[in-house]
């Protein structure tokens, strides 16, 4: 466990890590809040799946953009710009529901402004973290940022969000989620790193515009690199666009359960995800990450299957642990390999195109599963979902070049990468020319 915890010697970790634990919190309230506040506004699967698309298009819109930031920018800024603009948006999401005025279209307006915060958020937070520890602890720090993820997303935070949203409100809950941002921001403020000038950058659109075709022109010369990406796309349409949209009406209607069942079954999931975290952060990555990525993510999908197959509150449990523990060792190994093997000034804009291929097929989802479901069943749905989707991830392992880029142990690194300075000092009283500030 040693090993797992090592990460914590750097200060500027031990925040980042904070203010995600502390916002994650929150966000496990939202799930169940959210859900369970667009069925008191609109008690349909399509009311549920309009919801998340508002959020998700602005979030794939901003992806780039929030890309070229992190890249271009202090990624500290962005990640606290970022937290004010998320806590501002639920916030009044919590206030409107707690008068009694919240509407379905203030609903979609305020999650839309959240969903673009998320988007430059999230490629910064996975980019800054190469910055903060040493490269032979990426994996561990990987595994403790996905450690946090279910403990405080799928654990804790649902299981107290179920409490609150069922004594006190879905406003309330959203409310508490909202200044768990403030939180959050307080941390990522506290942050001591060194200024440094900032990476080379065009100005205007064309600068913008090439910016981003350097990111894609690194991910396409990778196999494995758009391979994987394609994968998460499937992956995610079924796990993301059908089980966030589809799980409150499953457990509502089919399971005769309520808030706190919901709550308990996003909890099952964090267990799951905390005991795939705690041991690949002990173990390490395995010889052949590529290929046990491709096995946990399609696991993950046919996970899936069993919320379909449940006729009460244990298979959905089973299948709410599997689901979560198969993804997070998935998106660690993912995580890893990309911190590894993509040069710095590079990161930004490859995770927000990885972010962006990733739920490029979300807005599907969300604009046919509400209505499929409303003609053939929530529950049929999944199994369809869960089965189609499997097939479909491990179709990507066919991929030319992605299983032979590890048939050595030390595969050859990528040909822009570039040779990564030593990370993981304290850097507040690192000197100027140390590596780029976050």
């Amino acid at each position: 466990m040693t090993l797992l915890f090592s990460p914590f010697r750097s200060r500027n970790f031990r925040l980042l890590w904070l203010a995600s634990t502390v916002s994650l919190l929150g966000d496990g309230f939202y799930y169940v809040a959210v859900g369970w506040q667009t069925l008191a506004l609109s008690d349909s699967a399509t009311a549920l799946s309009l919801v998340w698309l508002a959020f998700t298009l602005p979030h794939m819109a901003s992806l780039l953009f929030g890309g070229v930031l992190s890249d271009r920018l202090s990624r500290r800024q962005v990640l606290l710009g970022a937290n004010l603009v998320s806590g501002g948006a639920l916030g009044a999401v919590g206030i409107l529901s707690l008068a009694g005025t919240l509407r379905l279209w203030h609903l979609f307006v305020l999650v839309a402004v959240y969903g673009a915060a998320e988007a430059v958020f999230g490629p910064a937070f996975v980019a800054i973290v190469p910055e903060l520890v040493d490269q032979d602890l990426l994996a561990q720090a990987n595994s403790l940022n996905q450690l946090n993820r279910p403990l405080a997303l799928r654990l804790v935070g649902p299981a107290v969000g179920g409490v609150i949203v069922a004594s006190l409100g879905a406003g309330a809950a959203l409310a508490l989620d909202a200044g768990t941002f403030g939180v959050s921001a307080l941390c990522i403020s506290a942050m001591r790193l060194p200024v440094a000038a900032s990476a080379a950058a065009g100005r205007g659109v064309r600068g913008v515009l090439g910016e981003i075709g350097a990111g894609f022109g690194a991910v396409r010369r990778v196999p494995w690199l758009w391979a994987g990406m394609g994968a998460y796309a499937v992956a995610t349409f079924v796990t993301w666009g059908c089980v966030q949209a589809l799980l409150p009406l499953v457990v509502k209607d089919d399971l005769g359960g309520g808030a706190r069942m919901l709550g308990a079954v996003f909890a099952a999931g964090g267990v799951g995800a905390v005991i795939a975290a705690v041991t690949i952060g002990r173990r390490g990555l395995t010889r052949r990450p590529l290929a046990v990525f491709f096995c946990a993510l399609a696991g993950n999908v046919a996970a899936v299957s069993l919320f379909g197959l449940a006729s009460g509150p244990a298979l959905a449990l089973l299948a709410g642990l599997l689901m979560s523990g198969l993804a997070t060792a998935a998106v660690v190994i993912w995580r890893t390999l990309i911190h590894e093997r993509v040069e710095g000034t590079l990161l930004g804009r490859v995770n927000s195109i990885d972010w962006l291929v990733s739920t490029s097929l979300v807005p599907v989802a969300l604009v046919v599963v509400g209505p499929l479901a409303d003609a053939v069943g929530a529950q049929r749905l999944l199994v369809g979902a869960g089965v189609a989707g499997t097939l479909g991830t491990l179709a990507f392992l066919l991929v030319p070049g992605v299983l032979a880029a590890e048939r050595a142990a030390d595969a050859p690194a990528d040909p822009y990468r570039e040779p990564t300075p030593a990370r993981g000092i304290d850097t507040a009283a690192a000197p100027a020319a140390a590596p780029r500030a976050g």
